[in-house]
């Protein structure tokens, strides 16, 4: 995958027409907008050329493994309360 043109600021600020094709890139009823902070922004699309990826991807990526990062949290708890009792 590629690096966004939206994302690439090696050659300076991006023009409208980039921003056209962000936002004609999806239909409206599938994406929606999160604000975060411009540090969060920037560290996201630092992650997303070091992926060569988008940042929604990276979004994507994020959301994933905080996922499965509660679901283990929840599972450990489980083994936690059978080594406790045994008889659950």
């Amino acid at each position: 995958m590629t690096t966004h043109p939206l994302l690439d600021t090696r050659d300076g600020p991006q023009s409208a027409d980039c921003l056209h094709f962000v936002y004609t890139e999806y239909t409206a009823a599938e994406t929606t907008t999160v604000r975060v902070r411009r540090p969060d922004s920037e560290r996201l699309q630092s992650l997303a050329r070091a992926r060569q990826t988008t940042v929604v991807d990276v979004v994507h990526a994020a959301i994933d493994a905080l996922e499965q990062q509660e679901f283990l949290r929840e599972l450990n708890g489980d083994y936690q309360r059978l080594r406790n009792d045994p008889e659950l």
